[in-house]
């Protein structure tokens, strides 16, 4: 024990013991080497580390802002071609470069204190960083590759488009937002998976029962032509027996638009069919997602109605309701159920850090203990006279609580 240190009292140990726990900078936040040459006490690696703790995310997000508010100002038809001597294209192709130079400098300074890849610490290990630098890269050599007007040049450009992305990075509630429904993703596909399966299902039988219905029209029996091409047409339900029909009896019409006087329902129309047809399992297949995504669904299933029989309403109504509202029910249970997860963790590592927190100040207390002891101690061992009375005085106490 250094006595030069206990000359006081407990509170400069403290704040000596809370020095040596925490030096700068954080052994635990950075790893020892960066590059493979700079150390955690090389000047320049310390700059960088200070520039970085100290408002670069903040720099970085406002020019990421105002890099956004100059894309929205970018003209298409601004072209060399077009406009040989233009200011603000002139404008914003300097605040362009001045933007990747400054993102790419973020780069650089991260990389000189975290260190590029090796090392759990280091830059290249997490994903959000990995998204900076691609576009940090892009954007250098979009600016400052050269060859303006090739069409490569002009693509790389285009990924400026990106830069907002940024900030997913800088607010850690849209940052833990997206990482939600990354880790969503996996189990979702889950979902998914029985959704197909279930409009497969729906397909095969749909198939079954109306192949071949989206081609009925009427027909002049007179002169052979068709009567109107865009409406369909029920034929009878003795010629479709597993037709129900509106009204009993024979021959009756199954569907809700018969053919008139004179007219007959033939399944000849080759016209072409716009999706609404059930005659394969992959026609049926994408009229039921268009069903589903309730883009047009009614025309669908007025056509079933008119071919097939009013009832139809039934299966689309349950298609309708087993499908998009039960999945979505599923998936906004399943992100709570992530969410849950994602906070419980959290909740796990914060009683962590508060355990680490209370063992350090148990430690500290018992530091404080022993050097509370070892100042006793060097004073007794300096006064004889009063260890004397020290050691009389424990006696005495023994003594009395043996009596």
């Amino acid at each position: 024990i250094d006595y030069r240190l206990m000359s006081g009292s407990s509170f400069r140990l403290k704040h000596v013991y809370e020095a040596e726990e925490k030096p700068w900078p954080d052994p635990e936040k950075y790893e020892k080497r960066s590059l493979l040459i700079l150390t955690l006490r090389n000047p320049v690696r310390k700059l960088a580390i200070w520039i970085t703790e100290n408002g670069l995310d903040d720099i970085s997000l406002v020019v990421i802002v105002a890099s956004t508010a100059c894309m929205c100002l970018d003209d298409p038809y601004d072209t060399p071609t077009l406009e040989p001597d233009s200011p603000l294209r002139s404008v914003l192709e300097l605040l362009s470069k001045i933007f990747s130079a400054i993102f790419a400098a973020e780069s650089v300074i991260k990389i000189l204190g975290f260190g590029l890849i090796w090392g759990g610490k280091s830059y290249l290990r997490d994903g959000w960083n990995i998204m900076d630098f691609i576009i940090a890269v892009l954007g250098l050599v979009a600016d400052f590759g050269g060859g303006s007007g090739t069409s490569g040049v002009r693509t790389l450009r285009s990924m400026r488009a990106l830069r907002p992305l940024r900030t997913i990075s800088r607010f850690p509630d849209l940052r833990a937002l997206v990482e939600l429904l990354m880790k969503v993703t996996t189990r979702l596909s889950y979902l998914l998976a029985i959704t197909f399966l279930v409009i497969y299902i729906f397909s095969i039988l749909s198939m079954y029962l109306w192949n071949g219905l989206g081609r009925n029209r009427c027909y002049n029996i007179v002169y052979g032509q068709i009567s109107d091409a865009s409406t369909v047409c029920t034929v009878s339900s003795s010629d479709q027996p597993w037709m129900p029909s509106l009204v009993s009896g024979k021959g009756s019409p199954a569907g809700a638009k018969p053919c008139g006087d004179m007219e007959q329902c033939l399944p000849l129309y080759a016209g072409p069919q716009q999706g609404y047809n059930y005659d394969d399992v992959s026609s049926a297949y994408s009229t039921w997602i268009q069903v589903i995504t309730l883009q047009d669904w009614y025309t669908v299933m007025e056509r079933i109605q008119n071919s097939y029989s009013p009832w139809a309403v039934i299966v689309f109504f349950a298609v309708i309701a087993a499908v998009p509202l039960y999945v979505l029910l599923l998936f906004q249970g399943l992100l709570l159920h992530t969410l849950g997860e994602l906070r419980s963790k959290e909740i796990a590592e914060r009683r962590w850090r508060i355990a680490e927190r209370a063992a350090a100040r148990r430690k500290l207390a018992g530091l404080e203990r022993w050097v509370d002891m070892a100042v006793t101690l060097r004073a007794l061992d300096a006064s004889p006279r009063l260890r004397g009375f020290v050691v009389a005085a424990t006696r005495r106490e023994a003594r009395q609580r043996r009596a």
